[in-house]
């Protein structure tokens, strides 16, 4: 079939003169000791870097230049640092002007070189190049195009080398050191300020440690470029103006085409089903049809596109030749490298052979088609190959009449290999594609109706912005676009990257959240925490060594990252980092409260853009009236955030935390923490960049005030890490005595008492009573000293003087006061364990001024039941299930209140905890660990250490019940570590109280008499529980070890101290625990009477089955 194509656009051509922002090659103007130039700004609508400071338009594309285009940003950028070894002695050789001419001509070899890769030389010192990868506009590949750069700087100095002994008849030697990193960039970024940078010093460092003809690299450079390099890592290097030793990597070589990071392709793919069969239907038509099909797959950065090519390929590379050809973001005369990619993988041509060579082989690919083969050789030509002076690329050189006749070259070039095998044309990245080369391509899908080729092209998003067209409209053309993979399809892939993922819960909760679907962010963020030494398998199961409060962007997705905003459009650049510093979830009014006046009418569209491109999308909105916005992905946001200066942040997080407190916080009091968030963060910043003034000082005040408002609503709630995190970072906002710092404090103690933290707690406590005896406030005086009674309780020394009266123990909270706190209230005193209920039970007894009637004291409601004790029954739950208060009735109003509990999950877990006790009672066992097992799971949440080591003695109380004291030593065991790390030894010795007695159970005597003597030393002399379980124990053991008489005044200790309290259940169990040991003494009837006085308590209560077993114990005494 004969084709006539028309015409294709002709192509660019490339700009001859190599610039940096110093030098122009061959300007013949190149100083060996040339100072950098003066500042210029950047037109952040394209680039141009040359605009004059006093320029009000952009001398490229016109754009006006406004305060956005020399505002200061942070950006990662890669430095090379290249030396000329010996340059001082070349001096003393030769006249200044041959050595003028000598090192021009290095200067533009080197500068050739790194403009090639996409760097710019920033400037000259002395005889050292430094150049800069990253700037003006950041490439996801910064780090592996400098190494590259740097690489084939030193592969080329041998053929530089001829050049100046032939004609000055000196040699170089370089050296050079590359480092990755953090800079901000601003109006002057072109000039001096850029040196001031921590990775300009390390790079510096860096080629002054490297031995002469070697490259020295960072760790953070070669984490970035690692798949692409070979380099043998160095012992840690001290080098000079660091305090902290620097790793560093001696390159070895460098792997031609490598990608800085390799995909992982050995773990299944997930998530790309139905994609995958779609472009094996499409090439297995394309085959049976011999009819051309193209498909554009579209996805973000990350999506999956090269994996999914991979498993396509692997489907069809025994059926079909495959050319691959990849478009690159950087350099000139590059319109149609992937086609010539594609030729020479065809031909088999490398980049090194000659002219002669490459038509020899075209022709033998293509025989008798000189026309087409004359058209490719020109093509061919190596177009990034260092320019010399005052020459061009080889690309350049192709004939016009071959550059008008490429269509038509490459139609008969790919017809006539499909004619002898199917054709998988493969083309990456076309969002970097030049116009001429995405019309040469659509129009060749067309020509190549009646051929059995399949074009894949593998894009981001981006090019359907500048081509919205493409791929649309054509017979045989599909567009396949890949959507983010769902939770479930994340979550198998990190469970094949970690090739599964036991023990991983929560590090598989986090990344799956932060990689919102994107198969890339995954990988990153699994190999980063592993990188790190976050993430460690140990006996098969992967932890995390360390707390993370949010997973940082891994830098290889920094980059891409960042290489994607740069390409934004000014205005949706700065509506993106707006939002950013709001958050995740952000506000349309909030944006534009944040955006200066001239610009706001514009942020609407710009959001409207940024979702069409993925970047965002919309949320639901708690506030009435407000339209909110997400950002797809956390990392995103994270990027656009990381690139505003310090200085810029803190003026956005003021006018945010401004725009709350004016719009949103009176509507919704739960946003006050944020709004203290956002000024927060804006003291910290300028603290952090300038002095601290008077403006300074009142946002922290501002701030603590917000944030302990919310810290005590977090109390509240008894959310105690939030409560603890909040009013922390409001007190360190504050100076040591300012009294909105010590007013928050005996909340924060009491905070930390309920977390466990006991040390840190006494210090403030400290801190606190001081403050209150300086200023003379008894309102802070009286509330700390309630918190310091509770933790001298859990935590006070142990004396052997347990004979102590309680008159000479320090006060315990006024009762009233915590059974107010039962109920809800906020005072500090409120940190209450489970345990600590039953103290106070005999305290209220005998409290009361009447006695119920039997009936009332049965149904525990009864109209002339004692109010203030119903109070303390709700207020002290446990008290339910040790006191006499009856199993069933108690069962059913306790569950009443446990369905109407809505926000106070400490009164969820006092309900469970009872529910607990009371139904394992009623022989209900798997009820009650089920109310135990969610009463942990609160605790846990809500980091309530004290409370869930009291579970643990619920725990071990409901499975000696259910007969299993090998669970129950388990758990209480368990709870024992526990207090023991917190130094808590209130709740630690009803533990090793009821431990003991679990122990003589499992028949291990000497150690249940151990721990119950352990127990008894550790608990106060009157609290009653674990002093009467605990002689309880000892004398069932002593009895059985044969020591009669210390084992019956050990068991009759133990009812002596229990009578009379109200805790029937307490006091029938030593009962019990005493009729054994009148037994093992050979005193039936005394254990007959003991026995039996505990049956009538366990049947008053309605303990069933502690009932049924006493029972059984009587009827075997004869009673």
């Amino acid at each position: 079939m004969t084709v006539s194509p028309p015409t294709p656009p002709t192509p660019r051509e490339p700009d001859h003169e190599v610039r940096s922002p110093s030098v122009r090659v061959g300007s013949g103007a190149r100083d060996a000791y040339a100072t950098p130039v003066p500042p210029e700004i950047r037109c952040s609508n394209c680039g141009e870097e040359n605009n004059p400071p006093q320029a009000r338009f952009c001398f490229s594309c016109g754009n006006a230049l406004t305060s956005e285009d020399t505002r200061e940003l942070r950006k990662t950028i890669t430095v090379v640092f290249t030396d000329v070894v010996g340059s001082s002695a070349l001096g003393e050789r030769l006249d200044p002007e041959v050595l003028r001419r000598m090192m021009t001509r290095y200067y533009e070899h080197a500068t050739a070189i790194h403009v090639k890769h996409g760097g710019r030389v920033q400037k000259f010192i002395g005889d050292a190049v430094m150049a800069v990868f990253g700037l003006p506009n950041s490439r996801e590949d910064d780090a592996v195009r400098a190494v590259r750069a740097a690489g084939e700087l030193h592969a080329s100095l041998e053929g530089l080398n001829v050049t100046l002994q032939r004609d000055w008849g000196v040699t170089l030697n370089l050296r050079t050191g590359v480092n990755t990193g953090e800079v901000v960039i601003g109006q002057a970024f072109l000039g001096q300020d850029i040196t001031l940078g921590d990775v300009v010093n390390v790079a510096a460092r860096l080629e002054t440690a490297a031995e002469p003809g070697t490259v020295l690299i960072g760790d953070s450079t070669y984490r970035l470029s690692r798949d692409a390099v070979t380099a043998e890592m160095l012992p840690p290097m001290t080098v000079r103006g660091r305090g902290v030793p620097v790793d560093a990597w001696r390159l070895l070589a460098v792997k031609p085409g490598a990608s800085g990071h390799a995909r992982r392709l050995d773990a299944p793919i997930v998530g790309r089903t139905r994609e995958l069969q779609l472009l094996r239907q499409l090439f297995d038509r394309a085959v049976a049809e011999r009819a051309a099909r193209t498909v554009t797959v579209i996805g973000s950065g990350g999506a999956g596109k090269s994996r999914l090519l991979h498993e396509l390929l692997a489907h069809v590379q025994d059926q079909a030749t495959v050319l691959h050809g990849e478009c690159l973001s950087y350099g000139d005369g590059l319109t149609y490298l992937p086609l010539a990619e594609v030729v020479r993988q065809a031909a088999g041509a490398g980049p090194e052979e000659d002219t002669a060579a490459v038509r020899a082989k075209l022709s033998a690919l293509l025989p008798g088609d000189n026309h087409t083969v004359a058209a490719l050789a020109g093509l061919l030509g190596d177009p990034t190959a260092p320019v010399a002076a005052g020459g061009a690329p080889n690309s350049a050189a192709i004939p016009a009449g071959s550059v008008e006749d490429l269509p038509q070259a490459m139609y008969r070039f790919a017809h006539t290999l499909a004619s002898r095998r199917p054709l998988v044309l493969v083309l990456d990245d076309l969002h970097w594609a030049e116009p001429a080369l995405l019309d040469l391509i659509a129009q060749i899908s067309e020509w190549l109706r009646d051929s059995p080729v399949l074009i894949c092209c593998l894009s981001r998003p981006e090019l359907l912005e500048s081509r919205p067209e493409w791929g649309r409209g054509g017979v045989n053309t599909w567009m396949l676009t890949l959507e983010p993979l769902a939770a479930g399809e994340s979550a198998a892939l990190l469970d094949n990257l970690l090739d599964g993922a036991d023990g991983a819960e929560e590090v598989r909760a986090r990344i799956v959240e932060a990689a919102e679907g994107n198969p890339l962010y995954i990988e990153e963020l699994v190999g980063m925490l592993l990188d790190d030494g976050l993430l460690d398998r140990v006996d098969g199961k992967w932890t995390l060594t360390s707390e993370i409060n949010r997973l940082a962007v891994p830098p290889s997705v920094a980059a891409l990252l960042a290489a994607r905003l740069d390409g934004l459009p000014k205005d949706e650049r700065g509506v993106l980092e707006r939002a950013g510093v709001i958050g995740d979830v952000f506000y349309r009014n909030g944006v534009i409260a944040l955006t200066p006046p001239e610009q706001r009418r514009d942020v609407t569209g710009a959001l409207l853009s940024l979702v069409r491109k993925e970047l965002l999308r919309p949320e639901g909105s708690v506030l009435h009236g407000e339209s909110a916005l997400r950002f797809r992905h956390q990392l995103v946001r994270d990027a656009a955030y990381n690139s505003l200066s310090k200085r810029e942040r803190a003026h956005l997080h003021e006018r945010a935390g401004r725009w709350m407190e004016e719009k949103l916080a009176g509507r919704l009091p739960e946003l006050e923490e944020i709004v203290g968030f956002h000024l927060e963060q804006a003291a910290r910043f300028r603290t952090g960049i300038g002095p601290v003034d008077a403006d300074t000082l009142e946002l922290s005040r501002r701030a603590a005030e917000h944030l302990g408002r919310a810290g005590r609503r977090a109390f509240a709630r008894r959310d105690m890490p939030a409560a603890i995190t909040l009013l922390g970072r409001a007190t360190a906002l504050l100076p040591a005595e300012h009294p909105g710092r010590v007013g928050l404090i005996p909340q924060f103690a009491a905070a930390l008492v309920e977390r466990g933290e006991f040390n840190r707690a006494s210090e403030l406590l400290d801190e606190a009573a001081t403050a209150s005896e300086r200023t003379g406030d008894t309102e802070l005086r009286t509330e700390t000293e309630k918190v310091r009674s509770v933790l001298r309780l859990l935590s006070g020394p142990v004396t052997d003087d347990n004979a102590a009266s309680a008159a000479e123990r320090p006060p315990l909270p006024d009762l009233s006061t915590t059974v107010e706190l039962g109920a809800g209230g906020g005072s500090a005193a409120a940190n209450w364990t489970l345990l600590r209920d039953v103290r106070w039970l005999p305290r209220a007894v005998n409290s009361n001024t009447g006695r119920e009637s039997t009936d009332e004291h049965q149904s525990g409601a009864g109209p002339g039941s004692d109010s203030r004790r119903q109070a303390i029954a709700k207020a002290f739950a446990l008290a339910a299930v040790l006191g006499d208060a009856p199993v069933t009735s108690t069962i059913a109003q306790y569950r009443a209140e446990l369905s109407s509990v809505t926000t106070n999950r400490t009164a969820e877990v006092r309900l469970r905890g009872a529910l607990a006790g009371l139904t394992a009672m009623a022989g209900h066992f798997d009820d009650a660990r089920e109310h135990l097992v969610a009463a942990q799971a609160i605790t846990d949440r809500l980091g309530l250490r004290v409370r869930a080591v009291s579970l643990a003695y619920l725990g071990g109380y409901v499975e000696m019940l259910a007969g299993d004291p090998a669970a129950a030593a388990e758990k209480l065991h368990a709870g024992a570590e526990e207090c023991a790390q917190m130094g808590e030894r209130y709740v630690l010795s009803n533990l090793l109280a009821l431990l003991a007695q679990a122990r003589y159970a499992q028949g291990v005597l000497a150690e249940s008499a151990q721990l119950a003597s352990d127990a008894e030393r550790a608990a106060p002399s009157d609290e009653i529980v674990a002093q009467a379980t605990a002689r309880a124990a000892r004398g069932k053991a002593l009895a059985r070890l044969g020591r009669v008489e210390q084992a019956v005044n050990a068991a009759r200790s133990a009812v002596d101290t229990v009578r009379g309290t109200g805790l029937s259940t307490v006091e029938a169990d030593v009962q019990m625990d005493l009729a054994e040991v009148l037994e093992l003494l050979r005193d039936p009837i005394g254990a007959r009477i003991a026995a039996t006085d505990a049956l009538e308590k366990y049947e008053r209560k309605g303990n069933v089955v502690s009932a049924a077993r006493s029972r059984g114990v009587v009827l075997r005494l004869g009673g």
